[in-house]
């Protein structure tokens, strides 16, 4: 675990230093709470957060809209009228370049530094390509984005719409299971 970590910090410093030279983005903080290892990076407006969660086996990247300079989560219960504000880079691959979404064989089974390695260096470059606009701090996508997502939660509202359906997941693409406490639906 600890090498797997530790690279894990590493590469994450090292392929998205492009944020710091090129974005003006503040250098990465490395953080880490119960089997959670992020490194954050902030500009005036934009968060960037690359995060490993060890027991679910998984990369990924998350954009924030900063508010008064902070991150602020999305709810834990989304519902239409939601206010959103955090997106995961899967769905900006899913919507602007889908051909670039990483292939099934990297979910579901258990990260080696050579799947890490692939896995950093394909959303680095997928933000980097892909993301300028909110590096920047237009966050015009993210309309469209909450849109999307607010369309991928409405089918599991129950059909009486009084009963909420819990989602442990956020739903992605078929293949990112990312659990998640926001993703719940009311």
């Amino acid at each position: 675990m600890n090498e797997i970590v530790n690279a894990f910090f590493k590469l994450s410093i090292e392929k998205f230093q492009f944020l710091v030279d090129e974005f003006g983005f503040r250098n990465g903080a490395k953080k880490s709470e119960g089997g959670l290892y992020r490194v954050s990076y902030e500009s005036e407006a934009t968060a960037v957060e690359i995060g490993l969660e060890w027991q679910e086996q998984y990369v990924y990247v998350e954009l924030f809209l900063l508010t008064n300079g902070k991150i602020k989560e999305n709810p834990i219960v989304i519902g239409q009228d939601s206010d959103l504000t955090v997106f995961n880079l899967e769905d900006v691959i899913g919507m602007r370049a889908p051909e670039m979404t990483l292939d099934p064989e990297y979910f579901g089974k258990r990260i080696t530094l050579d799947s890490l390695d692939h896995v950093l260096s394909h959303y680095a470059r997928a933000l980097k390509e892909l993301g300028k606009d909110v590096l920047h701090g237009d966050f015009t996508v993210f309309r469209e984005l909450e849109s999307i997502v607010k369309a991928r939660i409405s089918p599991a509202v129950s059909a009486d719409d009084k009963a909420p359906v819990t989602r442990r997941h956020i739903l992605s693409k078929k293949h990112s299971m990312k659990i998640s406490r926001r993703s719940q639906v009311r």
